[in-house]
């Protein structure tokens, strides 16, 4: 009986070799997809829920403050933030003459979501980061007939964001816009 001669060992180590080599080769590039596209979905996910949010607030406003100051803080109705008032409820309806306040900006690669309410609101004060990775956030005011206005003046509010995010060595990017009218009543 005749064994496994060292040319077989050889080629055999060879040949196992040459397909883990292979083996690595693939989960190194499928786990560079996978990161890029999950990084795709979730900067889309980010986005929508992020625009969602923003557009929801505008819906129930009354009206677009052009600036509001709070504990020292003073927010502006500009093109990078939204200063948004809106009527205080409690558990018998709306408290007349008191108002909630809503801000929305951008600070560095964040999206900032504030919440300040009226005295005896049912709301609660909110202060977070509503999404990160913004490389640009921009609010257009405009009035009924669909031409540009100041913010104080503006029936329709219309928002552009835009993610960007690096994955697998490349720039992802997500750009989503919405639009909403103020409820003005």
């Amino acid at each position: 009986m005749r064994g496994i001669g060292l040319i077989e060992v050889v080629l055999a180590s060879s040949l196992a070799m040459v397909v883990g080599v292979l083996l690595i080769s693939l989960m190194v590039n499928n786990t560079g997809v996978f990161y890029k596209e999950t990084s795709k979905v979730g900067l889309g996910l980010s986005a929508n829920d992020a625009l969602s949010s923003i557009r929801s607030d505008i819906k129930l406003s009354l009206r677009v403050l052009p600036s509001y100051t709070n504990d020292g803080n003073t927010y502006f109705s500009n093109s990078s933030g939204i200063v948004l008032q809106l009527a205080s409820v409690n558990s018998t309806g709306v408290i007349s003459d008191t108002f909630d306040h809503i801000v929305y900006f951008r600070a560095s690669d964040k999206i900032y979501y504030k919440l300040f309410p009226g005295e005896g609101s049912n709301r609660s004060s909110i202060n977070q980061i509503l999404t990160s990775f913004v490389d640009t956030l921009t609010f257009q005011y405009f009035d009924s007939n669909g031409l540009e206005v100041t913010p104080a003046t503006a029936s329709l509010v219309k928002v552009s964001l835009k993610l960007a995010q690096i994955a697998g060595g490349k720039s992802e990017t997500r750009v989503a816009t919405t639009e909403a009218s103020l409820r003005n009543d």
